[in-house]
């Protein structure tokens, strides 16, 4: 039998780094479109959970998936906005709330601070339930194409 229960949502802190990145280590080799820079992937995520913002789901205590962003800014603008890292649910857990309370952990905690919100699917492996999943949630503006991955 399934475990029903609805995940737990929690703000990271540098104590959760570990998990995290063995949580990103599964993301990369299901969805990453580059070689790994192990060096680069510890820095990121340290800096995500410390200067940006990152929210994890847990079933009891078994870290499920998780979603940071940072700060960004467009090239012609100084206007700030919450830019997500990355979003990730173990196949697991999908079937479960955890990625659509995620994401509502930072969409609120964006709304609450006055940031405006940019989330973007950057994946080629089941794109249209993602691009389905996000539609649900935020306004779609853009596409992202690639070349030579």
């Amino acid at each position: 039998m399934s475990d029903r229960r609805a995940p737990r949502i929690e703000e990271a802190t540098l104590d959760n780094f570990e998990e995290v990145f063995f949580l990103l280590m599964e993301m990369h080799k299901e969805v990453g479109l580059c070689k790994l820079d192990r060096a680069k992937t510890v820095d990121a995520i340290q800096a995500t959970i410390s200067h940006g913002q990152v929210f994890l789901a847990f079933r009891g205590n078994d870290l499920i998936g998780s979603i940071g962003a940072e700060y960004a800014a467009f090239w012609y603008s100084d206007e700030v906005f919450l830019q997500d890292k990355w979003f990730y649910v173990r196949p697991g857990f999908r079937a479960s709330k955890a990625a659509q309370m995620l994401l509502l952990a930072l969409r609120d905690f964006a709304y609450e601070n006055a940031y405006p919100l940019c989330c973007g699917v950057t994946s080629e492996k089941d794109l249209d339930r993602k691009i389905n999943f996000m539609s649900r949630h935020m306004q779609h503006a853009g596409a992202l194409f690639v070349e030579g991955f």
